[in-house]
């Protein structure tokens, strides 16, 4: 089951747009709630905001002419941010330091606090509904904006509340507080970060909880017990998320994976003590169980994603098809003539995919494991069959450490344009 093409294309032109905030990027306290959002194919983030706060002069309402901001910060405040001049701040009405005993010609100024804030359209009304949940474990101020869905879905709000608006000077420009008050201003300034950034961060864990559990009953999980049953589909294998409990029934788990989806026709769960998830290792350390249907060594399939075939062995290669809308994005901002750099390549879906849809001049993917660099080169002979020879000419593939590689390349002077490497995580 897959959303409405309307939805996945508003996706895509939502996630691989220029960011139009001040900051011009996303707030890194706010990177992981926005991926567990956007890994799901029924939900996107449209806007974002992990927490601030800030000075502001006039009316109060933001966006109008009566109102002004200045020294705006996602950080911890420290004594200076009340206390001192800021001589990088861009508005010359804010850099004077707050609390001076001078009085401030433009007259009151008030602190802010705002806390999260994260707008996300939901393909339907059960994503809507996962994501609400998971949201009302941690904050109250959760809505949808629309009464009806559209073919490209509705967007639900969610606001923090960890709030705060007080003076700082009155309207004669006088300080109401002075040094004496500056510890007591940066603590309950500080106290309100750390309370929203611990929120925060359970909100992004109910919420995975919850995408997982959506993904398990859209691709036919097992009700109630999706949260045990959650698999990954690449290409025509089912792979559980974790190894299978004590006792628990492996071929049953199977027979209802095959049933829900004709699509699949092998079903596998990890090892003992390993997991299917994103982390620093590129590939499993032991061979994948095997539950149900066609039982195949090596674990070979061919996983179709944004028109590029990839070829993967499964239990030599380490792939997630939850990367697939990153993998597009970091696609989409590659440039005509562009050399790229894929370092710790793996099976080589991100260089195929760049290849594919991007007019650079060369991907070089690197990767130590011969057996992921095999499967990249059969990956580039499929490319060339439908995307044509010159896209597959712009793969170079290369079996090798990637630091000696990098000193070879650095010893040559050679550059590129973009490197492109998997975050360590896990």
């Amino acid at each position: 089951m897959r959303p409405d093409n309307a939805f996945t294309h508003a996706k895509t032109q939502a996630l691989c747009k220029r960011d139009k905030s001040s900051a011009g990027t996303i707030d890194a306290r706010v990177v992981g709630l926005c991926d567990a959002c956007n890994i799901s194919d029924w939900l996107f983030t449209t806007s974002s905001c992990s927490g601030r706060h800030y000075l502001w002069r006039g009316d109060g309402v933001k966006a109008t002419a009566a109102f002004a901001r200045g020294r705006v910060s996602h950080d911890a405040a420290d004594a200076a941010y009340f206390a001192a001049r800021d001589a990088d701040e861009t508005r010359e009405d804010f850099r004077a330091a707050p609390l001076s005993p001078k009085p401030d010609e433009d007259g009151a100024l008030w602190l802010r606090y705002e806390p999260l804030i994260l707008h996300v359209r939901c393909a339907d009304a059960d994503a809507a509904a996962a994501l609400m949940r998971a949201a009302r474990t941690v904050f109250k101020n959760v809505g949808l904006q629309a009464s009806s869905f559209g073919a490209d879905g509705a967007c639900v709000a969610v606001v923090g509340d960890e709030g705060l608006d007080m003076p700082l000077r009155d309207e004669g420009g006088r300080a109401l507080f002075g040094d004496a008050h500056v510890p007591w201003l940066v603590a309950t300034l500080n106290d309100k970060h750390e309370r929203n950034w611990a929120k925060t961060r359970r909100f992004e864990a109910a919420l995975r909880d919850e995408v997982d559990a959506l993904a398990t009953a859209r691709e036919g999980g097992v009700g109630p017990a999706a949260a045990r049953l959650r698999y990954d589909v690449i290409g025509d294998v089912a792979a559980l998320r974790r190894p299978l409990a004590p006792g628990e029934d492996g071929a049953a788990l199977a027979a209802k994976v095959l049933a829900s989806n004709s699509r699949i026709k092998v079903v596998v769960a990890p090892p003992p003590g390993e997991k299917l998830a994103a982390g620093a290792e590129r590939a499993p350390s032991a061979a994948f169980e095997h539950l149900g249907g066609r039982s195949r060594r090596p674990l070979v399939t061919t996983h179709g994603e944004h028109g590029v075939a990839v070829v993967v062995d499964l239990d030599a290669c380490f792939f997630s098809p939850r990367l697939a809308t990153e993998r597009l994005r970091v696609a989409r901002a590659v440039g005509r003539g562009e050399r790229v750099l894929c370092l710790f390549a793996g099976c080589g879906a991100e260089a195929l995919i760049i290849a594919a849809t991007t007019e650079c001049e060369r991907v070089v993917a690197v990767e130590a494991n011969a057996i992921a660099t095999r499967c990249l080169g059969r990956s580039v002979q499929a490319l060339a069959k439908r995307h044509g020879a010159a896209a597959a000419a712009r793969v170079e593939v290369v079996t090798a450490d990637v630091l000696e590689d990098l000193r070879d390349r650095a010893a040559r002077g050679e550059t590129f344009d973009r490197v492109l490497a998997p975050r360590p995580k896990g």
